[in-house]
Protein backbone atom coordinates (compact mmCIF):
# COMPACT_ATOMS: atom_id res chain seq x y z
CA UNK A 1 0.00 0.00 0.00
CA UNK A 2 1.84 3.71 -0.91
CA UNK A 3 2.01 6.46 1.26
CA UNK A 4 -1.02 8.00 -0.21
CA UNK A 5 -3.21 5.24 -0.12
CA UNK A 6 -2.49 4.68 3.97
CA UNK A 7 -3.34 8.18 4.52
CA UNK A 8 -6.54 7.94 2.65
CA UNK A 9 -7.29 4.93 4.43
CA UNK A 10 -6.30 6.58 8.34
CA UNK A 11 -8.83 9.77 7.23
CA UNK A 12 -11.47 7.57 5.83
CA UNK A 13 -11.46 5.88 9.50
CA UNK A 14 -11.41 9.23 11.44
CA UNK A 15 -14.22 10.37 9.40
CA UNK A 16 -16.14 7.12 10.79
CA UNK A 17 -15.54 7.41 13.98
CA UNK A 18 -16.30 10.75 13.87
CA UNK A 19 -19.84 9.67 12.37
CA UNK A 20 -20.19 7.16 14.66
CA UNK A 21 -19.23 9.81 17.83
CA UNK A 22 -21.95 12.51 16.34
CA UNK A 23 -24.45 9.48 16.24
CA UNK A 24 -24.01 8.53 19.76
CA UNK A 25 -24.20 12.21 21.19
CA UNK A 26 -27.75 12.78 19.29
CA UNK A 27 -29.10 9.83 20.78
CA UNK A 28 -28.12 11.15 23.97
CA UNK A 29 -29.05 14.38 23.28
CA UNK A 30 -32.54 13.38 22.02
CA UNK A 31 -33.03 11.43 25.39
CA UNK A 32 -32.24 14.48 27.39
CA UNK A 33 -34.15 16.84 25.65
CA UNK A 34 -37.21 14.16 26.02
CA UNK A 35 -36.84 14.38 29.75
CA UNK A 36 -36.69 18.02 29.84
CA UNK A 37 -40.21 18.05 28.00
CA UNK A 38 -41.75 15.59 30.12
CA UNK A 39 -40.50 17.50 33.57
CA UNK A 40 -41.42 20.46 32.01
CA UNK A 41 -45.13 19.30 31.69
CA UNK A 42 -44.75 17.08 34.84
CA UNK A 43 -44.37 20.73 36.84
CA UNK A 44 -46.77 22.14 35.01
CA UNK A 45 -49.16 19.66 35.97
CA UNK A 46 -48.25 20.01 39.66
CA UNK A 47 -48.66 23.81 39.52
CA UNK A 48 -52.28 23.42 38.28
CA UNK A 49 -53.48 21.52 41.21
CA UNK A 50 -55.32 23.61 43.63
CA UNK A 51 -52.82 23.58 46.70
CA UNK A 52 -54.30 21.16 49.62
CA UNK A 53 -54.85 23.70 52.86
CA UNK A 54 -53.70 22.60 56.16
CA UNK A 55 -57.00 21.65 57.45
CA UNK A 56 -57.22 19.50 54.74
CA UNK A 57 -54.08 17.87 55.09
CA UNK A 58 -54.05 17.42 58.93
CA UNK A 59 -57.56 15.41 58.21
CA UNK A 60 -55.19 12.54 56.44
CA UNK A 61 -51.84 12.98 58.80
CA UNK A 62 -51.71 9.59 61.23
CA UNK A 63 -52.66 10.30 64.98
CA UNK A 64 -49.56 10.29 67.17
CA UNK A 65 -49.63 6.98 69.71
CA UNK A 66 -51.66 7.64 72.96
CA UNK A 67 -48.77 5.55 74.80
CA UNK A 68 -46.03 3.57 74.16
CA UNK A 69 -47.85 -0.01 74.18
CA UNK A 70 -50.01 1.45 70.86
CA UNK A 71 -48.86 -0.77 68.18
CA UNK A 72 -47.63 0.78 65.03
CA UNK A 73 -49.08 1.00 61.65
CA UNK A 74 -46.98 -1.32 59.12
CA UNK A 75 -45.36 0.83 56.79
CA UNK A 76 -46.20 0.87 52.53
CA UNK A 77 -43.51 -0.92 50.60
CA UNK A 78 -42.60 0.99 47.62
CA UNK A 79 -42.18 -0.99 44.88
CA UNK A 80 -38.61 -2.28 43.36
CA UNK A 81 -37.56 -2.16 40.36
CA UNK A 82 -34.69 -3.37 38.25
CA UNK A 83 -33.55 -1.34 35.03
CA UNK A 84 -30.89 -3.12 33.01
CA UNK A 85 -29.21 -0.31 30.82
CA UNK A 86 -25.62 -0.30 29.31
CA UNK A 87 -26.40 3.96 28.61
CA UNK A 88 -26.25 5.83 30.95
CA UNK A 89 -28.13 8.67 30.31
CA UNK A 90 -31.17 6.48 29.29
CA UNK A 91 -30.39 4.52 32.35
CA UNK A 92 -30.69 8.10 34.48
CA UNK A 93 -34.11 8.67 32.79
CA UNK A 94 -35.56 5.79 33.48
CA UNK A 95 -34.59 6.12 37.37
CA UNK A 96 -35.92 9.21 37.68
CA UNK A 97 -39.62 8.43 35.61
CA UNK A 98 -39.64 5.71 38.08
CA UNK A 99 -38.46 7.50 41.20
CA UNK A 100 -40.89 9.79 40.69
CA UNK A 101 -43.45 7.07 40.61
CA UNK A 102 -42.87 6.47 44.09
CA UNK A 103 -40.28 2.99 43.64
CA UNK A 104 -36.76 2.20 44.52
CA UNK A 105 -35.09 0.98 41.32
CA UNK A 106 -31.51 -1.23 41.34
CA UNK A 107 -29.51 -0.75 37.93
CA UNK A 108 -27.50 -3.31 35.84
CA UNK A 109 -24.83 -1.72 33.22
CA UNK A 110 -25.29 -5.34 31.67
CA UNK A 111 -26.51 -9.19 31.59
CA UNK A 112 -23.60 -10.10 34.43
CA UNK A 113 -24.76 -7.62 36.60
CA UNK A 114 -28.24 -8.06 35.95
CA UNK A 115 -27.89 -11.74 36.26
CA UNK A 116 -26.25 -11.27 40.08
CA UNK A 117 -29.76 -9.13 41.01
CA UNK A 118 -32.23 -11.69 39.65
CA UNK A 119 -31.10 -14.22 41.63
CA UNK A 120 -30.79 -12.35 44.35
CA UNK A 121 -33.64 -9.50 44.99
CA UNK A 122 -37.20 -9.48 44.76
CA UNK A 123 -38.60 -6.96 42.20
CA UNK A 124 -42.13 -5.82 41.05
CA UNK A 125 -40.91 -5.36 37.83
CA UNK A 126 -37.67 -5.43 35.70
CA UNK A 127 -36.72 -3.38 32.51
CA UNK A 128 -34.09 -4.37 30.16
CA UNK A 129 -32.33 -3.28 27.12
CA UNK A 130 -32.46 -5.83 24.45
CA UNK A 131 -29.12 -5.37 23.14
CA UNK A 132 -26.41 -5.29 25.96
CA UNK A 133 -22.20 -5.21 25.90
CA UNK A 134 -22.12 -8.89 26.98
CA UNK A 135 -25.72 -10.56 26.23
CA UNK A 136 -29.48 -9.58 25.93
CA UNK A 137 -31.96 -8.79 27.22
CA UNK A 138 -34.06 -12.32 25.73
CA UNK A 139 -31.13 -14.26 27.57
CA UNK A 140 -32.00 -12.36 30.69
CA UNK A 141 -35.68 -12.93 30.54
CA UNK A 142 -35.16 -16.75 29.97
CA UNK A 143 -32.91 -16.71 33.27
CA UNK A 144 -35.70 -15.00 34.83
CA UNK A 145 -38.35 -17.74 33.87
CA UNK A 146 -36.53 -20.24 35.26
CA UNK A 147 -38.63 -21.87 38.42
CA UNK A 148 -35.72 -21.61 40.24
CA UNK A 149 -34.99 -17.89 39.89
CA UNK A 150 -36.95 -15.71 42.66
CA UNK A 151 -38.04 -13.33 40.17
CA UNK A 152 -39.84 -16.14 37.68
CA UNK A 153 -42.93 -14.24 38.14
CA UNK A 154 -42.02 -10.63 38.00
CA UNK A 155 -43.24 -8.92 35.05
CA UNK A 156 -40.51 -8.18 32.37
CA UNK A 157 -40.37 -5.39 29.79
CA UNK A 158 -37.69 -4.93 27.27
CA UNK A 159 -36.70 -1.96 25.69
CA UNK A 160 -35.09 -1.74 22.40
CA UNK A 161 -34.74 1.18 19.84
CA UNK A 162 -36.16 -1.09 16.82
CA UNK A 163 -39.34 -2.52 17.59
CA UNK A 164 -39.78 -5.11 14.61
CA UNK A 165 -41.82 -7.92 14.44
CA UNK A 166 -38.99 -10.41 15.02
CA UNK A 167 -37.68 -9.01 17.70
CA UNK A 168 -41.24 -8.51 19.36
CA UNK A 169 -41.94 -12.39 19.15
CA UNK A 170 -38.07 -13.40 20.19
CA UNK A 171 -38.97 -11.37 23.64
CA UNK A 172 -42.37 -12.68 23.63
CA UNK A 173 -41.66 -16.18 23.49
CA UNK A 174 -38.40 -16.17 25.69
CA UNK A 175 -41.13 -14.84 28.95
CA UNK A 176 -40.82 -11.00 28.50
CA UNK A 177 -44.52 -9.14 28.98
CA UNK A 178 -44.17 -6.50 26.43
CA UNK A 179 -41.65 -5.05 23.83
CA UNK A 180 -41.11 -1.25 24.23
CA UNK A 181 -39.79 0.65 21.82
CA UNK A 182 -37.26 3.51 22.80
CA UNK A 183 -37.13 6.31 24.30
CA UNK A 184 -39.35 5.72 27.55
CA UNK A 185 -41.70 8.09 27.87
CA UNK A 186 -43.79 9.53 31.04
CA UNK A 187 -46.80 8.02 29.42
CA UNK A 188 -45.61 4.57 29.11
CA UNK A 189 -43.85 4.67 32.93
CA UNK A 190 -47.52 6.09 33.79
CA UNK A 191 -49.73 2.90 31.50
CA UNK A 192 -46.50 0.24 33.20
CA UNK A 193 -47.17 1.20 36.27
CA UNK A 194 -50.51 0.56 35.95
CA UNK A 195 -50.32 -2.57 34.42
CA UNK A 196 -47.67 -4.22 36.33
CA UNK A 197 -46.62 -2.49 39.43
CA UNK A 198 -48.66 -3.16 42.73
CA UNK A 199 -48.54 -0.08 44.76
CA UNK A 200 -49.08 -1.30 48.50
CA UNK A 201 -47.87 -4.74 50.01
Amino acid sequence: MTLHQQLASLLANEQEAKLQFLETVREDLHLLLITVVDTVKSMQYLQSVQPVSAAAFAAFAPLPPTSSSTPLKPRIRKPRLLVIEDNVIASKVACSFFGNAGCLVDTAMNQTEAMQSIHNNDYDMILTDLGLPDGSGVEITREARLSTCRNHLTPIVVLTAHGDERSKQECLTAGANELLVKPLRAEAVTRLMSEYVQMSA
